[in-house]
């Protein structure tokens, strides 16, 4: 029993740490956020204008200086600021994931063996690759649902349900441009996942 709850928790840790890397890949880079801006189009605004916008943003998330943003209601910039402690959080679990999916391998192949901790990955390779389309294809035929439960669990000290005439949020950012990003991180993980799957041997 412990150690199938030690195999449960190294694969875990496996899933997570690939699905955090590619997210913050995809939400980082630049031209990741112009193939999503590009995908969600908003009249009069260009894509070079919110990208760059995109990029201040992501300048206040790293170090929260309000200076480094403008145009935003104070509401706005309330839920930026949660929007950025959950951004630092998040990559404190990536690193927490990746530290305990290293430190399980170890263990894994002292008590068992190199032969085991390979059957272990590629079970967990596959097993996420499968749960991830699956969250894929529930995620988008759902993601109206998705998207404001997302904002009452994790958004609970400023309001988020801004009014698209005045908010320059809704305006810079609707729903289509999430939902192109949650799609593109769920995809591209599983791709991943599945293509170290096919690079582990059998035996």
């Amino acid at each position: 029993m412990r150690d199938r709850l030690l195999n449960i928790a190294y694969g875990c840790g496996i899933g997570l740490t690939l699905v955090i890397t590619i997210g913050i890949i995809m939400a980082t880079s630049p031209t990741w956020q112009k193939f999503f801006l590009t995908s969600a189009p908003v009249p009069d605004v260009s894509v070079t204008e919110r990208l760059a916008e995109t990029q201040q943003l992501l300048t206040y998330f790293r170090s929260q200086n309000i200076e480094t943003l403008g145009g935003y209601t104070l509401d706005e910039i309330a839920h930026l600021t949660e929007v950025a402690n959950l951004f630092q959080k998040i990559r404190w679990l990536h690193l927490a994931a990746f530290m305990v999916s290293i430190f399980l391998g170890w263990i894994i192949v002292h008590h068992q063996g190199f032969r085991v901790l390979r059957r272990i990955s590629r079970r967990a390779l596959g097993a996420s690759a499968i749960g991830l389309l699956a969250v894929l294809v529930i995620g988008i035929a759902g993601f109206s649902f998705l998207f404001v439960w997302f904002h009452k669990i994790f958004f609970v000290a400023a309001p988020w349900a801004f009014d698209p005439g005045v908010s320059k949020l809704v305006n810079l950012y609707p729903n289509e441009y999430f939902r192109n990003v949650f799609a593109a991180i769920l995809l591209t993980t599983a791709a991943t996942c599945w293509g170290l799957r096919l690079t582990i041997p059998k035996k």
